[in-house]
């Protein structure tokens, strides 16, 4: 019974004519963010800038495969799995391609959903530390009545001082809609994401990060994180550890924490979260670096 209740608050909520759209809701994609809290706009220094912040897809220096898998609260009813491909020094530029997907898991036998998220990103450098990046996404929802849609998401970094980096996205910048076969639609939320990001010697890194929909004030995050690196980051083998929290609204908190190793190039990440009143979650990913 509680396994069908928690699928039903996650899914049917975001359904047309529900009160409140749940669809694509801006989850933490990636399990090196989830150990860090999310509090990633101002790093976004891999493969998953295409998701956290394009314009840090200018200083990319390696072309990435980047992937993650989760089981949303540890409930076996929802997965969601993320996939990209980034590719640095496109003349100035580095883009990439993205998937982000939420379905029903095998186990569930009363309802089929999915919806999924294809991106388009470009960041590029513009003066002295300063990048833009932007992500066009198509929307597609598959269900007993199917759902599309366009938007696109808005992003800036700046490094500054050699150690210090300052992140601003604006996701769902245009207010994107999901159209239903139904004739009904969905608006998705604009949300500002402005982050600062520090590097604390060779080995350390810490983020935080305040998170806001611009048309309710109940929704806003704040995050903050850190990861600690055995060696220097930059080193081919190397082992780390996170951990980070996120303050909900009413004062509510969540933690989290990783572990990542990375051999030549190649990197296992592990991430767990904890819900203030639900299960804790599990990510993986797995990562290359060439």
């Amino acid at each position: 019974m509680k396994r069908h209740l928690g699928f039903w608050i996650l899914i049917l909520c975001g359904l047309p004519g529900a009160a409140s759209a749940a669809a694509f809701e801006a989850m933490m994609v990636g399990a090196r963010p989830v150990g860090m809290g999310g509090a990633f706009v101002a790093v976004a220094d891999d493969g998953l800038a295409a998701h956290y912040n394009p314009a840090g897809l200018a200083n990319l220096k390696m072309r990435r495969i980047d992937s993650a898998y989760s089981d949303l609260y540890n409930l076996g009813l929802l997965k969601r799995n993320y996939m990209s491909y980034a590719h640095p020094k496109l003349g100035r530029a580095g883009a990439a391609i993205s998937w982000n997907g939420l379905a029903t898991s095998q186990k569930v036998t009363f309802i089929d959903y999915s919806e999924n998220a294809y991106g388009f990103s470009v960041g590029f450098p513009v003066y002295r530390g300063l990048a833009v990046g932007s992500t066009l996404k198509y929307y597609w929802v598959n269900y007993d009545k199917k759902a599309t849609g366009y938007g696109f998401d808005l992003g800036v970094m700046l490094r500054f001082m050699m150690d210090y980096r300052f992140g601003v996205m604006l996701r769902n910048a245009s207010h994107p809609k999901i159209r239903w076969a139904t004739g009904a639609i969905d608006y998705l939320p604009i949300t500002w994401e402005m982050g600062l990001a520090a590097d604390v010697g060779r080995h350390t890194l810490v983020s935080i990060q305040w998170d806001r929909q611009a048309d309710n004030n109940d929704r806003s995050l704040f995050r903050v994180g850190g990861e600690y690196w055995l060696t220097e980051r930059r080193a081919s083998t190397r082992l780390g550890v996170r951990a980070g929290a996120v303050r909900h609204p009413m004062n509510k908190w969540a933690f989290t924490g990783g572990l990542s190793a990375v051999l030549k190039g190649f990197e296992a990440v592990y991430g767990l979260q904890f819900h203030y009143n639900l299960d804790e979650e599990h990510t993986f990913s797995l990562n290359w670096a060439f």
